[in-house]
């Protein structure tokens, strides 16, 4: 199979080291440039969490599982 899908939205939070306490940002498609002061931000033991994912493809419109991504 050669499913394709496109981010249309989701929540990201931010925790762990550097953030003493939980930051919440949004983006929409692929541009991640309102959450960029919060990447900036990130370093080992950060935590960031994509939650909400809404993607779309060629069966339409989905919500997805949210995916964490530990930083080493």
């Amino acid at each position: 199979f050669d499913l394709r899908y496109s981010v249309v939205s989701a929540t990201v939070y931010f925790s762990g080291a550097n953030f003493p306490s939980v930051k919440i940002g949004n983006i929409a498609g692929s541009n991640l440039s309102s959450i960029d002061n919060f990447i900036k931000q990130c370093g080992p033991g950060s935590v960031i969490t994509f939650d909400n994912i809404k993607v779309s493809g060629p069966d339409g419109q989905r919500t997805i599982d949210a995916v964490s991504i530990a930083l080493y």
